[in-house]
């Protein structure tokens, strides 16, 4: 992404994109693109993690090819719903999305890539492992298991 790219987003800056670690060329403008509808979609505040784009340790080469974005949004806005989250993600054009619970709040995974896939992650706290599932299930499966 160029300066001029940073320049023309409504509700990101190039401050908050390289406090998250990351080189701004090392990130793809179409993320930016794609955090901007969700962003509107969301009508909320999303604040990206440190380690969230490019930088870090991850197991999603989306990270390293610079479209994928792990954030959060501000909990000043309001109480998190992790399925309007999923939902508006995928309007914003994301088809890989992960849902994380950490025991005391939400943060989210998207990226684009050729390939879709939904998950869920949680912990009971710091320092635990994460716990990862589908995010969605078969509910014949789920009906079953109740039985």
């Amino acid at each position: 992404m160029t300066r001029a790219e940073i320049s023309s987003l409504e509700y990101f800056t190039e401050e908050e994109i390289t406090n998250t670690g990351a080189c701004i060329s090392d990130v793809q403008f179409l993320l930016f693109q794609k955090m901007e509808k969700l962003r509107t979609y969301l009508n909320r505040r999303i604040r990206l993690l440190h380690n969230g784009l490019t930088t870090g340790t991850h197991a999603s080469r989306e990270h390293r090819q610079g479209c994928a974005c792990d954030f959060y949004l501000d909990p000043r806005d309001g109480k998190t719903d992790y399925y309007f989250v999923f939902k508006c993600a995928i309007d914003a054009g994301f088809n890989k999305i992960g849902v994380y619970w950490n025991g005391t709040a939400y943060s989210f995974h998207v990226a684009f890539s050729t390939k879709s896939s939904f998950w869920l992650a949680t912990k009971k706290k710091r320092g635990d492992s994460w716990t990862f599932g589908a995010l969605l299930r078969d509910p014949a499966e789920v009906l079953n298991r109740a039985i």
